[in-house]
This record gives structure tokens, C-alpha cells and sequence, in this order.
């Protein structure tokens, strides 16, 4: 069993501790069960082969894509910024070609039949209502540059022409490319979810690109900096979400069947003082 540790912004699935009997459930979420042992102790517990088996009953499922001619980043990105309004985050509708999903989707696969990268089930931001937030998680960014090119110069390309033409964090596509920190494959079934969050520190940008999934819900929401109305994304295999990593978001609850989405982050850190822990990095 994998232990769930709450903390004021964000709680993530701990190294496997067993649960002392009798322990009372207090409330269910998923595959996710709250406890109360005799201690008086209270505390999340995942039942670890359940979204295991899900995760590599989905990867099983996805078909080989043909090979197909990348679209133009410049064409693309020209476009979103023409609605682009200050304060909010940037869409860029089409841009991962269906060879740049496959490449995603078979460095996932590759990470869990080689165990080259972390796996795990985790929550992100604080839970809205009762409802408990999590997702799947499996962090690909040992091998992401080399498995996924298409993928990986695609996504390069457009987010260093985006943030030239809007933030900027970066000095251009070279900045931006010695920035690359983290990509994370996130599958997200049986009404998972993100709660609020940003990505606000050392990462100065991130982007969210939906990779596959035939599902309803889970639409991509965000705060716009200037306080007005949160504004809900709807998007589809192949878009991606350019934001500011202090640009507060989530994911609401997959209503049904499976929403898989790939997360890449810019930090302003040098590899030489990336100081995080080797679970972490990878």
C-alpha cells in the first residue's frame, strides 16, 4: 500500500506503509480510501494494484499512428497570439502531430516495461469539496529528449516563439532548451482530478499538451493574473496550454473513460544546482 501525505499546497503518494488494524474508513475516493486507526491517527491509503493494472491496461490499448508530417509551430503559435489577451494563458490548438502522441505514448510504455522512471499515484493541489484529487503519474524526463523528438522539438520551437511573444522568461528557443527540467506523463480515470495549483519557485514556465483519451470532463481551467473569472480550456489530442508557472490551474474530475496529458517545465535552474533528489528529478 502507498501512503498519502497532505500538506498545505499539495500532498503526494509516500513510500509503502502498512495500515494497522482495525482501521475505520471514513471516506472513499477512487481507488484512494481515508483511514482512521486505533491510534486516533488518520491518513489516505492507495490500494496500489488497482491503478497499476489501469495504467498498464491503458497503455496496452493505444494503437500505432501512422507517420504523419509535423504542422508549421510558427503558423500555429502566429495564430494563438493573435487572441492572446495579457494575464492569460496561450492555446495552441493542433500543434503535437499523431507521430509526436505515438512517440509520447511509447516512452511511457518504455518507462514502465524498463522501470527506467519514477511511477507512482499522487494528489495535486487541495481537494474541492470532498472530492479527493489525483492522477497517475509517471515522470519520463530521463529519456523524453531522445524518445520523443518530434515531440520534444515541436513543443521546444512553439513555447520559445510564445514566450517571446509574451512573457518573456527566456532569452530564446537555446535559454529555453538548457531550461528543460521535468516531463511527466498524466493519466487521469475513474473521475481523477487536479485541484488549484501553480507551479510558482524555480519553474518560470510549464505546458500542458492533452496526448490521448477518449474521455468526458476533465477540462483544463486557469486563473487569469489579472483576478478576473476562471476560464475553462476544453482540449483535444494534439493541443497544448502554454502558461506562467504562477498562472494558478487544475484539471476537473474525467467524468468517464481515460484523459492522458503530457506536462514539460522550464525551470531557471542550473543542472549544476538542481538539487533534487534523484526520485524527484526522475
Amino acid at each position: 500500500m502507498l501512503l498519502l501525505q497532505q500538506t498545505n499546497k499539495y500532498s503526494v503518494l509516500d513510500k509503502p506503509h502498512p495500515v494497522e488494524e482495525p482501521a475505520r474508513v471514513l471516506l472513499t475516493q477512487g481507488t484512494a480510501v481515508f483511514v482512521e486507526r486505533k491510534d486516533g491517527t488518520r491518513a489516505w491509503v492507495e490500494r496500489e494494484d488497482d491503478w497499476k493494472e489501469g495504467l498498464e491496461t491503458y497503455l496496452e490499448t493505444i494503437p500505432a499512428c501512422k507517420h504523419t508530417p509535423p504542422p508549421d509551430p510558427a503558423a500555429i503559435v502566429q495564430r494563438a497570439l493573435k487572441e492572446w489577451r495579457e494575464g492569460h494563458a496561450v492555446v495552441l490548438r493542433g500543434l503535437l502531430s499523431q507521430q509526436a502522441l505515438t512517440e509520447v505514448h511509447a516512452c511511457a510504455k518504455d518507462c514502465v516495461s524498463e522501470a527506467w522512471g519514477t511511477i507512482r499515484r499522487r494528489s495535486v493541489g487541495l481537494p474541492d469539496g470532498t472530492a479527493f484529487p489525483q492522477q497517475t503519474h509517471l515522470r519520463l524526463s530521463k529519456h523524453f529528449q531522445e524518445k520523443c523528438p518530434q515531440a520534444w522539438h515541436t513543443l521546444l520551437k512553439a513555447v520559445a516563439l510564445v514566450d517571446w511573444g509574451t512573457w518573456p522568461r527566456f532569452s530564446g528557443e537555446a535559454a529555453l532548451q538548457k531550461a528543460f527540467k521535468q516531463a511527466d506523463y498524466l493519466l487521469y480515470q475513474d473521475s481523477d482530478s487536479v485541484g488549484w495549483h501553480d507551479h510558482f519557485g524555480e519553474s518560470l514556465l510549464f505546458c500542458v499538451a492533452v496526448v490521448g483519451g477518449d474521455f468526458d470532463g476533465g477540462a483544463f481551467s486557469y486563473r487569469p493574473l489579472d483576478g478576473s473569472a476562471a476560464v475553462e480550456v476544453v482540449l483535444e489530442a494534439g493541443d497544448v496550454i502554454v502558461c506562467p508557472s504562477e498562472l494558478e490551474h487544475r484539471v476537473g474530475p474525467v467524468t468517464r473513460g481515460a484523459r492522458v496529458s503530457l506536462n514539460v517545465d522550464f525551470w531557471d535552474v542550473d543542472a549544476s544546482d538542481d538539487r533534487r533528489s534523484a526520485f524527484d528529478r526522475y
